[in-house]
C-alpha cells in the first residue's frame, strides 16, 4: 500500500454571532482535504492521466488537521468557539482501470476528533465515487489532460460537522506535464453545495481549484496548493 502521512492547518473562520445550532442544521463538513484517487505519486490533485487497462490498486493515507472550522462573535469581545478543533482522518482509497477510465473510492474513517459535540472517535465520513477519464496523453500532445466526475454521498456525521446533508457532485478537468522528476498538475472543478446553512454560513456550489509539483529523485517532495 502506498502510506502517505500529511500534516496541514487550515483555518475557516466566520464572522457571525453564534446562535444555538440544531442538529440538523449542522450537516457542514469540515473536512476540506480530498485526496487523489490513483495510483499516481500526487496527494492531493488529479492528474489526468489514467494507468492500463484492468489494473487496479488500493491505499491507505493518513491526515490530521487543526482548527478547520472555528465561528468569531462579531461582537466587541471578539470571542471565539471551536466548532471542530481537531481531526484524524485515514482515508481509505482504491480503484480500478478499464480502458481510458479510472474507476475509484475514498472513504474517510476519522479515529479521532475534537470540538464541539465530539470528542473522541466519529467513525466514517462522507463516501466519494471518483472518475477520470483520459482524453490526451503527453507525447501526442504536450499535456496530459482528462476529464473529472465525483459523487459524494452523505454517509458521515453531520452532527459532528464532519459529513454534509446532501449528495455532492463535482466536474471539472485535470492537467499535467512531466519534466524529468519534476511533475507539475492542475485541476478545476465546479461542486454543487447543499444548501445547508449554519446562522450566516452557508454551503453554496463553488469553483474548486487545485495544483501540485512533485519532485521524484532521492527525496520525494510534494508543494501543493
Amino acid at each position: 500500500f502506498p502510506y502517505t502521512t500529511l500534516f496541514r492547518s487550515r483555518t475557516a473562520a466566520v464572522a457571525l454571532a453564534l446562535t444555538a445550532t440544531t442538529a440538523s442544521a449542522q450537516q457542514v463538513d469540515a473536512q476540506r482535504f480530498r485526496p487523489s484517487v490513483d495510483e499516481g505519486v500526487l496527494l492531493g490533485v488529479e492528474d489526468g492521466v489514467v494507468g492500463d487497462s484492468k489494473t487496479g490498486w488500493a491505499g491507505l493515507l493518513f491526515n490530521y488537521v487543526d482548527d478547520p472550522l472555528v465561528y468569531k462573535y462579531d461582537d466587541a469581545q471578539g470571542g471565539e468557539e471551536r466548532l471542530v478543533g481537531s481531526v484524524l482522518t485515514a482515508n481509505l482509497l482504491g480503484g480500478v482501470n478499464l480502458g481510458p477510465a479510472r474507476l475509484g473510492v475514498d472513504l474517510p474513517v476519522h479515529p479521532y476528533a475534537s470540538g464541539g459535540e465530539v470528542n473522541g472517535p466519529v467513525q466514517i465520513g462522507d463516501l466519494r465515487l471518483s472518475s477520470e477519464f483520459r482524453l490526451a496523453e503527453q507525447g501526442t500532445l504536450p499535456l496530459n489532460i482528462g476529464a473529472l466526475f465525483d459523487v459524494t454521498l452523505p454517509t458521515g456525521s453531520g452532527r459532528n460537522f464532519l459529513g454534509a446533508s446532501r449528495t455532492r457532485l463535482t466536474l471539472g478537468g485535470a492537467v499535467s506535464r512531466t519534466f524529468g522528476p519534476v511533475k507539475l498538475a492542475s485541476h478545476i472543478g465546479f461542486r454543487t453545495g447543499t444548501a445547508t446553512s449554519v446562522g450566516a454560513l452557508k454551503v453554496a456550489p463553488a469553483l474548486v481549484r487545485r495544483s501540485e509539483e512533485r519532485r521524484v529523485g532521492k527525496e520525494c517532495r510534494s508543494r501543493w496548493s
